[in-house]
């Protein structure tokens, strides 16, 4: 090949001319070169290496300082709950407030002033748990005698009494005719279908009262639930001895719930029984029901009740006036002498 500096022919597989020296381009690469591209290399693998450990030592400084931003609010609430304690420290201690003190000191009523006296029916016998006490009472459900019809508007139903001495007092309750159309269809609604209900304590929550020139040692109960559904002839004068609810309570109610009760460890009952004044109750809230008066009522949740105005004349707790001969809820209330 010809050079391309001197112009003088050589052979084309040297590597250089060998006449200047010149570069012929071919063959292998000189030492310098070699050199230069391993520089090369090394240049690009060091600034690799550089930019890599920028990243990681980046990223532990970030990751450093989140840590400890993280650990500050809990330094800041300790000092805070230590300088609290101290602070509490230094207070004097209260008083206990104890539950004579917090009566003496309120108008409320007492609220754990309750006693259990007297018996009533209330609870539904259950089908299974009761099938042995249902088995002694269904020969009783066929007998013609005893069955008493209760009074008007309710003189579609009758009840009887049974006493299996040991295992309780029962009364069974059943309908004769249909209820009114208006009445909402319920589980009490079924014509000849017997439905017994177990005799229990009767709970007595202590109210208040106004006094009204009653002995200090005098004690006002008003029943914890609605125990009965009964309807006035009138709406006013249930003091009257013509006021057949009157009548009712302190006859037929005052015979079938305190028989027997002479002994009981319990406060002794003075003027009868009687429906509470509004003056002397402050808890005007509906009350809830017994499954017996629930029957009696065909209502299922807690309800108004019956009490007396300052003259004796009916209202209900809701604030309505009583109609007369409508049933409305009966929460007997009783004035005791204290033990």
């Amino acid at each position: 090949m010809i050079c391309k500096h001197c112009k003088k022919e050589f052979d084309n597989n040297l590597p250089a001319c060998p006449h200047c020296g010149f570069p012929s381009g071919n063959g292998k690469k000189t030492v310098k070169e070699k050199s230069n591209s391993q520089e090369s290399l090394w240049i690009k693998i060091v600034a690799i290496a550089a930019v890599f450990f920028l990243i990681v030592s980046t990223f532990a400084v970030v990751l450093t300082i989140k840590k400890n931003d993280l650990k500050k609010p809990e330094v800041v609430t300790e000092e805070i709950d230590d300088k609290a304690k101290k602070e509490e420290a230094k207070k004097p201690e209260k008083e206990p407030v104890t539950k004579e003190d917090k009566t003496e000191n309120t108008d409320e009523e007492p609220s754990d002033s309750t006693v259990e006296y007297g018996m009533y029916p209330q609870s539904l016998l259950d089908s299974k748990k009761d099938e042995q006490i249902k088995l002694q009472l269904s020969a009783k459900e066929s007998e013609e005698t005893g069955w008493i019809t209760f009074d008007a508007p309710n003189d579609f139903m009758q009840y009887k009494d049974v006493d299996l001495g040991a295992e309780g007092k029962y009364r069974a309750v059943k309908l004769i005719s249909p209820r009114p159309n208006a009445t909402p269809i319920t589980k009490y609604c079924y014509v000849n279908t017997v439905y017994w209900f177990r005799f229990e304590p009767i709970e007595w929550v202590q109210v208040k009262g106004a006094q009204n020139g009653e002995a200090e040692d005098t004690v006002y109960y008003l029943s914890e639930k609605i125990l009965d559904f009964r309807a006035s002839a009138v709406a006013t004068d249930f003091y009257s001895e013509n006021s057949n609810l009157n009548n009712w309570l302190n006859s037929t109610f005052l015979n079938n719930a305190f028989a027997g009760e002479e002994d009981q460890p319990v406060p002794e009952m003075n003027k009868g029984v009687s429906l509470i004044s509004g003056e002397d109750v402050s808890d005007l809230s509906n009350a809830e029901l017994t499954d017996y008066a629930e029957c009696l009522s065909t209502l299922t949740e807690k309800s108004p009740w019956l009490l007396l105005d300052k003259d004796g004349k009916f209202v209900t707790s809701d604030g309505n006036d009583y109609i007369p001969n409508t049933i409305a809820g009966i929460r007997p209330f009783v004035k005791a002498k204290k033990q």
